[in-house]
């Protein structure tokens, strides 16, 4: 059974533990490297995950399959509140296929929605199909917005869904 919730302040090393394994997953799925991330010391970790969890703007979630962390996903509204960013969406190799992905996307948008957003949005790197498959089943339909991914010659595209 998948069982999503958002992260305390003190649990900052699962976030790390997630974010590094998805990283070197899907490389080609997050702005940043895990290069640049692995080196950043637990301070960083720390800071991060204190100033985001429970946030009144935004917040971490946490899927977890009998007990263990497979997936992760973070959420932030816009300052007037009217939409939903979701980011760093991951599902650990070994839970796909099991729900986790859908459950973790819907916790973030039924808090956004809960919040007053009206509107969701996020980016996923064109070509990687399952992203878009869960994406496009869930309700989200391109945006018309396409940007580079780092220097990685792939582009990632904006998808977006009325609440």
């Amino acid at each position: 059974m998948v069982t999503v919730r958002t992260l305390a302040a003190d649990e900052w090393q699962v976030w790390r533990e997630l974010r590094l394994e998805a990283l070197v997953d899907a490389p080609e799925s997050f702005m940043s490297t895990h290069a640049e991330e692995v080196t950043k010391p637990d301070t960083f970790w720390q800071d991060v995950v204190a100033a985001t969890a429970n946030h009144e703007r935004g917040d971490l979630w946490v899927a977890e399959v009998d007990g263990s962390a497979v997936g992760q996903a973070f959420g932030r509204l816009d300052p007037d509140g009217s939409s939903v960013h979701v980011f760093a969406m991951w599902v650990s190799p070994t839970a796909r296929g099991r729900g986790v992905g859908r459950a973790l996307l819907e916790a973030v948008v039924d808090w956004g929605r809960d919040a007053g957003a009206t509107m969701a949005d996020l980016w996923v790197t064109e070509g990687n199909e399952a992203a878009e498959t869960l994406y496009r089943r869930s309700g989200f339909e391109p945006a018309g917005e396409r940007e580079r991914l780092r220097d990685t010659g792939r582009f990632v595209v904006r998808l977006e869904r009325a609440l």
